[in-house]
């Protein structure tokens, strides 16, 4: 089954420049604006890369949905994207190798590769 890279934000220019980036990679390219909308993705076909915002729609649940897709797809990496209204997340959450977190506002340029970077370990 082809693996998928799942892009959660409520930033609809951020959630589309991700894509860009991420298309061509060899992996489904998937978005969501919303936890519900990502669960139901999730459930389709595994997801090898997620790339999350910390807080979805005013709630600290990016974190929670990583811990899920994680849980379900052991192998799967994850960028948490942090900004300083979700800073406490960063601090109480565990460091895994599985889990890198990304504080806003984000250098695209040094993202971009560290993304690309990550589904070719992670998809390849």
């Amino acid at each position: 089954m082809e693996q998928q890279i799942l892009l959660v934000t409520c930033d609809s220019q951020f959630r589309d420049g991700l894509k860009r980036v991420c298309s061509g990679q060899g992996c489904r390219v998937e978005t969501a604006d919303s936890l519900a909308a990502a669960l139901e993705i999730v459930g389709r076909r595994p997801v090898c890369v997620l790339v999350t915002d910390a807080s979805l729609h005013d709630v600290d649940d990016g974190l929670g949905l990583a811990e899920a897709v994680h849980k379900q797809y052991p192998d799967m990496k994850c960028f948490l994207v942090v900004g300083n209204e979700s800073s406490n997340v960063s601090g109480s959450a565990s460091n895994d190798p599985w889990l890198r977190f990304v504080h806003k506002p984000i250098p695209m340029l040094r993202f971009s590769a560290d993304l690309v970077g990550m589904i070719k370990e992670s998809c390849g």
